[in-house]
C-alpha cells in the first residue's frame, strides 16, 4: 500500500493499522481486513468483529449447518477445535479478479490502489529472455541432430478416452465435503451484510444437493462455497477444486464438448434459469446499443458509446457480430458495473439478473442509470460437472428436477415429507428428494425468496402447463473453434470404421412405421438426420426394430443398436438403466409421456452429438431454414474437422422441425401446445413457460 493512497483509503476503512491488504501489480488479489499480526497464515476477518484469532486459514464467514442444510447464525470463533458439533458454510476465494468482493470498502480499494512492481517486472524479463535463449538451444540441437531421412507421423483425427476418476459420490461420502463453485453475485451467492452469511439462490443450490447426499445419513458434513470466475471456473471443476458448478453457466453446445483451457468436456443439467443479454446505463447510449443490435439506424453521437462486458463469457461473441470493436469493452471481471464506475464505458452488457439497478448501486455506481427492455440471446442457466462422472451427473440433475416438481406439486419445504421415497440411487439416498426440498423449499420459493426482486419471474422461468411449446434449441456458442475428433473406442469412431448408424426404431403410426421394404416416421427422420450428419448420407442408417422397452438398456450396452428413437425419459431410465437422453422432439399431450433419442451414457461424445442434433431441428425452424435453404446453417468445428457439416447435412436430409412434423404426424396428431416451438421468430424472443418438471418416482 503506498502511502499517497492512505487518507482516501481510511475514509471507507478506518484505521489502517489493523489492516493488511494483499495486492498485486495489476490488481488485488485477495484483500481482508485482518486483525493485527505479523503472521498472514494465522489471520482472521473482523467482519463480524472476532475477540481472539485462532484459526489457520482466513475464513470469509462460517454458519451453523443443522440436519436440513439450514444456516444459523455466525460462528464468533471460527476454530474447528473449538466447535466440533458445528459444521461450517466455507467460502473460499480463488477468483484472480477484483470481482470477487462487492462491498463497497473493496470497490474502494480498486480505485485507491495503484501497486508498482517495477522491480518483479524487470526480473519477469529476463526469466522471459533466458527461457527464450533455452527455447532456441533446443531447436537448434533437434535440427542438427535429426537425420533426413526421418519423418513424422501423420496427425490422427481422434483423441484419446479421459483418465478415469473416483466417482464423486464415492468421494463425497469418504470426505463428508460438498464444494460448490458459486459467484459473488447479489440473488444468487452473495454475503449477507447483516449476517455475514453467504446467501442466494445458487447456494441453496447447493445445499439442496448437500442434503440429498448427506441428509439422510445424519449431519455429520460440510458445505465449502468456493467463490469462483467466469474465466476459472472450468478449470476449477476439471481441477477438482470444486465438485460441481453453480455459477450462471449458460448451456452451450462449444461447452459441452471441448473447453479450450480444461480441454475436456462437460455435462450440464436441465437449465434452473432462462436468462437473456441485455443492456444497461445512460439512457442515450443504452438506446443506441439497443437499436444497433436491433438493426434500427444509430443516432447522431453514438460513436462515443462504449459496452462493458466480461470477456470469459459468450457475450463478446454476441456483441462483435453487430457492434464494432471499438465500442467494445473487454473487462476480466464479471462486476461490469467497475466499467461504470471507473467511466471506461457508459453501457454494460450482461445478463438481465446481473445488470439490475440494485446490482450497479450495490456495486457502487450512483449515476444515472436504466435497464433496457430487449433481451438479444437465450441463456439456458444449468448446474455443471464433469464429463464421464455419470452417476453424480444424474443425481444432481434430479435433485433439480424434484425441486420443480414439488412446486407443481404444492409441497413446500414445511410439507417435505409428502414427497415419495426413490430408491433410484440405491437405499441410501430413498429420502434425498425429501431432504433436499426439507433444506430449501421448493424451486418457487427459492425464487421468491432470492430473486423475484431482481429478476421477476415470468415467461420461460414459469411451470409449463401444456399451453404453449416447449420446442426451444439452446445457444451453440462458440463452435468455430476446432475440437477433438472422434474418440479411440467411441461410438462415433466405431461407426466410421464399419460406415453405418444403427438405430434402434418401435412401430407405432407416425414415428416408426414399416411397409415392407422402407422405414418412415418422425422416429426415422431423426435417425436419417444422424447419419446425414456423420457420413453426409442419410442412408447410411441400419434399423434394428425394438419390440419391447426391456430390451432398450441391453442392446444399447451391448452394442446391438448406437441410437434409440422413441424412448419417453424417466428417473429409472436415466439412472438405473444408465441412458442418456436427447432433449424431447414430442410430447404426449396429457401425460408426463414424451420421445427423445437414447444412447449409453458411457460415451459423452456421441450422447452429446446426438443431443445437439437434435436440437439443431429446433433452431432451423426458429431461424426459418428449410431443406432448402440448409447452407444457412452455421459450420461446426466442436467435433473436428470431420463433422464441420454436420447441421447443413441433417437440414439437407429431413428439414426443420416442423417439416419433419408435417410430414409425419400432422395428419394424425395436429402440431399443438408443447409440440409448438417456445419462440416468435418476429419477435425473436421466447413466448411461454420452458420449466417441465417429470416425475420423480419410478
Amino acid at each position: 500500500l503506498t502511502e499517497p493512497h492512505e487518507e482516501s483509503l481510511s475514509k471507507y476503512i478506518g484505521n489502517l493499522s489493523d489492516t493488511k491488504v494483499l495486492a498485486t501489480d495489476d490488481h488485488i488479489d485477495k484483500e481482508f481486513p485482518l486483525h493485527s499480526t505479523d503472521n498472514l497464515n494465522t489471520c482472521c476477518p473482523i467482519s463480524p468483529p472476532l475477540d481472539h484469532c485462532e484459526t489457520s486459514e482466513v475464513q470469509p464467514g462460517a454458519v451453523r449447518v443443522s440436519g436440513n442444510g439450514n444456516t444459523e447464525e455466525p460462528l464468533r470463533m471460527v476454530s474447528e477445535s473449538t466447535i466440533p458439533e458445528m459444521y461450517p458454510v466455507e467460502a473460499t476465494l480463488v477468483d484472480d479478479e477484483v470481482s470477487q468482493r462487492s462491498n463497497p470498502r473493496f470497490n474502494a480499494l480498486v480505485q485507491a490502489i495503484d501497486v508498482q512492481v517495477i522491480k518483479n517486472r524487470r526480473r519477469m524479463i529476463i526469466a522471459i529472455f533466458i527461457a527464450f535463449l533455452a527455447v532456441v538451444a533446443v531447436v537448434i540441437g533437434l535440427y542438427f541432430g535429426l537425420s533426413d531421412t526421418t519423418s513424422t507421423p501423420p496427425i490422427q483425427n481422434t483423441t484419446s478416452p479421459p483418465t478415469p476418476r473416483k466417482p464423486t459420490l464415492d468421494k463425497l461420502n469418504e470426505e463428508k465435503v460438498l464444494r460448490c463453485g458459486v459467484p459473488n453475485k447479489i440473488g444468487f451467492s452473495s454475503i449477507d451484510v447483516t449476517t455475514g452469511d453467504t446467501v442466494g439462490f445458487e447456494v441453496d443450490l447447493c445445499k439442496a444437493v448437500a442434503a440429498a447426499v448427506f441428509g439422510g445419513r445424519g449431519n455429520d458434513y460440510e458445505i465449502k462455497l468456493v467463490f469462483i470466475s467466469s474465466s476459472n471456473r472450468f478449470e476449477a471443476l476439471a481441477n477438482g477444486m470444486v465438485d460441481v458448478i453453480m455459477r450462471t453457466t449458460t448451456h452451450t453446445l462449444a461447452r459441452d464438448i471441448y473447453h479450450d483451457e480444461s480441454r475436456e468436456g462437460f455435462t450440464f443439467s436441465i437449465p434452473y434459469l432462462y436468462d437473456g443479454l441485455g443492456f444497461g446505463g445512460e439512457t442515450f447510449f443504452l438506446k443506441c446499443a439497443e437499436n444497433v443490435m436491433s438493426g434500427e439506424p444509430s443516432s447522431m453521437g453514438c460513436d462515443k458509446m462504449r459496452i462493458c462486458a466480461d470477456k470469459a463469457t459468450t457475450h463478446i461473441d454476441i456483441l462483435k457480430r453487430r457492434i464494432p470493436n471499438k465500442n467494445i469493452v473487454e473487462l476480466s471481471t464479471d462486476v461490469l458495473a467497475v466499467g461504470l464506475v471507473n467511466g471506461v464505458c457508459n453501457t454494460i452488457a450482461g445478463e438481465m439478473s446481473e445488470i439490475s439497478s440494485d446490482t450497479v448501486k450495490s456495486a457502487g455506481y450512483n449515476g444515472t442509470y436504466e435497464v433496457g427492455t430487449i433481451t438479444i440471446s437465450k441463456e439456458p442457466l444449468a448446474i455443471v460437472t464433469r464429463d464421464g462422472d455419470n452417476e453424480w451427473s444424474d443425481f444432481v440433475d434430479w435433485v433439480l428436477r424434484s425441486l420443480l416438481f414439488a412446486e407443481q406439486e404444492g409441497i413446500t419445504q414445511n410439507a417435505a415429507n409428502k414427497l415419495n421415497q426413490t430408491d433410484a440411487f440405491g437405499p441410501e439416498y430413498v429420502d434425498m428428494f425429501i431432504n433436499a426440498i426439507g433444506a430449501v423449499g421448493n424451486y418457487g420459493e427459492m425464487y421468491d425468496r432470492h430473486l423475484k426482486g431482481i429478476l421477476p419471474r415470468h415467461g420461460l422461468n414459469l411451470l409449463n402447463k401444456g399451453d404453449s411449446g416447449l420446442m426451444y434449441s439452446h445457444p451453440f456458442g462458440s463452435i468455430e473453434k476446432v475440437g477433438p475428433g472422434p474418440v479411440v473406442g467411441g461410438v462415433i469412431n466405431d461407426m466410421m470404421k464399419r460406415e453405418n448408424l444403427r438405430c434402434g426404431i418401435s412401430r407405432r403410426d407416425g414415428f416408426g412405421e414399416y411397409d415392407g421394404s422402407e422405414w418412415s416416421g418422425l422416429d426415422v427422420d431423426y435417425c436419417r438426420a444422424l447419419s446425414a450428419s456423420i457420413f453426409g448420407d442419410s442412408e447410411k442408417v441400419e434399423f434394428v426394430e425394438v419390440e419391447s422397452p426391456i430390451e432398450i438398456e441391453t442392446i444399447l450396452k451391448n452394442g446391438e443398436v448406437d441410437v434409440i428413437a422413441g424412448v419417453s425419459p424417466n428417473i429409472e431410465m436415466d439412472s438405473s438403466a444408465g441412458l442418456f437422453f436427447s432433449v424431447p422432439y414430442f410430447f404426449e399431450e396429457s401425460s408426463y409421456d414424451s420421445r427423445a433419442l437414447a444412447t449409453s451414457q458411457d460415451d459423452d461424445q456421441w450422447s452429446a452429438f446426438v443431443y445437439w442434433v437434435v436440437s439443431c431441428t429446433f433452431y432451423a425452424e426458429e431461424e426459418s431454414i428449410t431443406r432448402v435453404t440448409q447452407n444457412e446453417m452455421p459450420l461446426v468445428e466442436s467435433f473436428g474437422s470431420d463433422f464441420v457439416r454436420m447441421f447443413r447435412d441433417a437440414i439437407s436430409a429431413v428439414g426443420n422441425y416442423e417439416e419433419m412434423y408435417i410430414r409425419n404426424v400432422n395428419s394424425t396428431i395436429p402440431r399443438d401446445g408443447r409440440n409448438m416451438l417456445n419462440f416468435d421468430p418476429v419477435a425473436r424472443t421466447a413466448v411461454g413457460a420452458q420449466h417441465f418438471p417429470l416425475p420423480i418416482h419410478q
